[in-house]
């Protein structure tokens, strides 16, 4: 079948590499090809005048500050105040040119109060284009660290860049990855879900940064103690200051493995689920600087003028049904035809269904959560394959082939899936039907994903990673993996092509500062839907 028109796909649809490139691979090592090089774009640096941020000393406003959610106008602003003492209290704000604030451009004030725990979140519009500016708060005489943030751009785009993290367990090791991203020329952090973990003090705690409060959180001031916890980290902290972040919530911010209705752990003695879940989503709204919108609703579109579309996801709990496997059992048969799972929920399946048929973008990139691509297994004699963790978009096939259909029968190009929640690094193609993909030529896929790793959380474990040596043949779309790096990933987009560098620590286990080591480095190009090499050239499948 031909092409649908973007009209006529919306009517139709209900809209109501491993060589050369992974350092592990047994291969003898060649000459790293040169990338392509596009015009300059010089980071932007802050001026001597910005005042450092005093992290975790006693004082107004030891969470620091942060922004996100950058349009081509506006961006949210965020800190919060510790006044010491009960009852409403008075923020000023001011965003400005220049660190000196001379001459502010936009300033006001709110009132904050125990019913959002002291969190002060300005929406600030009027602002222009592409455009580098620096803000701050003032309480009570006291006046915050000097933030900056940087809206959208408009129009024609030559360059973005984003920084991309996931998975950040404060008490699995140290954020040198956001000391990295604070300090790297990016427009903007993507955060891809399990911001803070909600988990106790693990049982192996030895040698290990505890978490605050000291047990599973199950209620808002449990939530709001633990993302206390999380802001007063330096690295997190000035990755904050200085750079605005788009986020989306995971399973972590809630619970283990969750969806709308419950959650791999939470026994009855917790409470009714509804509560703990609104509790935790309640918390995030007042500890993220994430536009507010309808209350548990969090997919949304950010545009970068006319180079890039980002579309936010939430693949964990907005529509999400329950799982097959309630045990979110990592090896199993793929799930029985069910027209009522569902990973998105209608309302947001719709929602994506028209947002991407309806871009005028050059690249649309889907932020999200959990791993589009497929995993399988080899085949036994009279059994289909298996799939590997049925927590991922596979084990909801009906939600993942409405995408698929959205992507094979309309003129929706340049589609990049970036993907967390599983603590390891991978990239894959798309393949519209396995059947007729070419994994040396890239033909027959239908957009790429690119997986970022967890920034702390460890990657699987040595039995599981065993089984993907063993099923390279049935996944001949995987490009790229690294199974056990903690680290994060780096885009470069330009109108020609997205250039993606994964980024490794040896270890995190340790305070002391420690530089990260370069992974992966692929390639998509624009009407060209598939992965290859930094230089353009094919990439082979991953075999173990």
């Amino acid at each position: 079948m031909g092409k649908l028109s973007r009209r006529s796909a919306l009517k139709q649809l209900g809209v109501a590499t491993i060589a050369g490139v992974a350092p592990n691979v047994g291969c003898a090592a060649k000459p790293e090809p040169k990338a392509p090089t596009p015009s300059p774009t010089p980071p932007v640096t802050l001026s001597e005048a910005t005042v450092q941020l005093n992290v975790g000393a006693p004082g107004m406003f030891q969470h620091g500050v942060a922004s996100g959610d950058p349009t081509a106008s506006g961006v949210v602003l965020w800190t919060r105040v510790s006044t010491g003492r009960p009852g409403p209290v008075q923020v000023r704000w001011e965003i400005a040119d220049e660190p000196d604030f001379r001459r502010p451009i936009r300033f006001g004030s709110t009132t904050t109060s125990g019913s959002r725990d002291y969190t002060v979140k300005v929406d600030v519009d009027g602002l222009r284009p592409g455009a580098t500016y620096f803000y701050r708060f003032r309480c009570q005489s006291r006046t915050s660290a000097v933030g900056r943030t940087r809206t959208a751009p408009s129009g024609a785009v030559d360059r973005v860049r984003l920084g991309v993290a996931s998975c950040s367990d404060y008490s699995r090791g140290y954020f040198h990855g956001y000391r990295e991203l604070a300090t790297a020329p990016v427009d903007a952090i993507l955060h891809l879900g399990d911001y803070i973990y909600e988990y106790g003090v693990p049982a192996d705690a030895k040698g290990r940064r505890i978490h605050e409060p000291d047990h599973t959180l199950v209620t808002l001031a449990d939530y709001r103690e633990r993302y206390a916890q999380y802001r007063r980290d330096p690295d997190l902290a000035e990755a904050h200051r200085v750079h605005p972040f788009i986020s989306v919530w995971d399973d972590h911010e809630f619970a283990n493995n969750a969806w709308f209705g419950g959650a791999a752990y939470h026994p009855k003695s917790f409470g009714p689920w509804a509560a703990r879940r609104d509790a935790a989503a309640r918390a995030y709204h007042e500890w993220m600087p994430i536009r507010d919108t309808r209350v548990g609703r969090i997919f949304r579109r950010l545009r970068y003028g006319e180079l890039l579309d980002i579309l936010m996801l939430d693949t964990r709990v907005y529509g999400r049904t329950g799982p097959v496997d309630r045990a979110f059992g990592r090896v199993g048969p793929p799930p029985e035809p069910d027209p009522s799972r569902s990973l998105l929920g209608e309302e947001q399946a719709a929602w994506l269904d028209e947002q991407l048929i309806s871009s005028t973008a050059i690249w649309k990139v889907l932020g999200q959560q959990v791993v589009f691509a497929t995993w399988q297994t080899k085949a036994t004699a009279g059994a289909p394959p298996n799939i590997l963790n049925h927590d991922q978009w596979h084990a909801y096939p009906e939600s993942r082939e409405r995408l698929m259909n959205v992507l094979r029968r309309s003129d929706v190009e340049n589609v990049v899936v970036l993907s967390g929640d599983v603590h390891s690094s991978w990239a894959h193609d798309l393949p519209s039907d396995p059947a007729n993909y070419d994994p040396l030529t890239g033909r027959g896929s239908v957009g790429v994903e690119l997986v970022t790793p967890g920034l702390t959380s460890g990657g699987f474990p040595g039995t599981l990673g065993q089984l993907y040596g063993e099923y390279g043949i049935l996944n001949r779309h995987i490009k790229y993996a690294d199974l056990t790096k903690r680290g994060y990933l780096l885009l470069d987009v330009t109108a020609q092509r997205i250039a993606a560098e994964w980024r490794h620590f040896d270890a995190v286990s340790e305070p002391q500062p420690v530089a990260s080591r370069r992974g992966g480095r692929l390639t998509t190009f624009a009407g060209r839907p598939w992965l290859t090499g930094p230089d353009g050239a094919p990439l082979a499948s991953f075999e173990g």
